[in-house]
């Protein structure tokens, strides 16, 4: 079964007024992806780590607040090791490197905490063996945004 794991990137990207023109290419990859889509899905699962609590929290805020955690330029070597991660053939190598994600370069400078890999790490474990490989890379305000694709979709 094909598993996406989709980088909303920073903020609330095209939906604000003037922000549109810098999302577009995740907006039209965003698009593709359903045409990529041999059948309908049947689940969808949507994890966010835009908010911390002390303990498991769901939120029912119209407006919650958001936390930010990317570092401009340094992101990149960071974002080059998700992506050899992602790409080994091996997944018992990949997901070491997922689980060790605190070697990679600037790892807890780009991310102080690992909310934002959760979710890459329950894909990369529901996709199996499959390889996983970038749907697309987008770079918005610096900060560099892929998504992923396991299996054949």
């Amino acid at each position: 079964m094909p598993v996406y794991f989709v980088s909303h990137g920073g903020g609330p990207w095209p939906y604000i007024d003037g922000m549109r023109p810098l999302y577009a290419v995740t907006e039209r990859e965003f698009r593709a992806m359903s045409e990529r889509l041999i059948t309908k899905p049947k689940a969808m699962l949507v994890i966010t780590g835009h908010w911390e609590a002390t303990e498991f929290t769901v939120s029912t805020a119209q407006r919650p607040q958001m936390v930010y955690d990317y570092s401009g330029p340094i992101a990149q070597a960071f974002e080059t090791y998700l992506h050899e991660a992602i790409e080994q053939t091996d997944a018992r190598e990949r997901n070491d490197m997922l689980v060790n994600w605190e070697a990679a370069p600037h790892a807890r400078l780009t991310h102080p905490r690992e909310d934002h890999l959760i979710p890459l790490m329950v894909i990369a474990g529901a996709a199996g063996n499959d390889t996983g490989r970038a749907v697309f890379v987008d770079c918005v305000m610096k900060v560099p945004m892929a998504s992923y694709e396991f299996g054949r979709a």
